[in-house]
């Protein structure tokens, strides 16, 4: 069994998914890993920024998109879950095909008591 955790961010007016962030910890590694999916009509070679609270930003290269959107998957470092599990906000930053940056702050409040329960 592996059990997973999502956070989505959602517009208020129409329900329109504009972000998602998936965390699951595989049972063959133990090691968490994370996926993204985003909007389509990006500038893909940019990637995806990925921060907590403004510190220590990592860059992700897109792998796929498809109907649904754009996705990026990756291992979790052990000090982006440390900043994670202490943090305020996730801050996932695309780009529009006009270059034209977008942020998408996650609040990590709960994320603490979620991980413990997917791991």
């Amino acid at each position: 069994l592996e059990c997973a955790m999502e956070q989505r961010a959602i517009v208020k007016e129409n329900r329109q998914l504009i972000g998602m962030i998936t965390i699951r910890i595989p049972s063959d590694t133990k090691k968490p890993v994370s996926m993204i999916q985003v909007p389509l009509n990006l500038f893909l070679p940019a990637g995806v920024n990925v921060d907590v609270d403004g510190d220590l930003t990592q860059n992700y290269p897109f792998q796929t998109c498809n109907a649904n959107g754009c996705f990026v998957g990756f291992p979790v470092s052990d000090t982006l879950l440390r900043q994670m599990l202490n943090g305020d906000k996730l801050n996932i930053t695309f780009q529009y095909l006009n270059k034209k940056p977008m942020v998408l702050p996650m609040s990590l409040e709960g994320f603490t008591e979620a991980y413990n329960r997917i791991k």
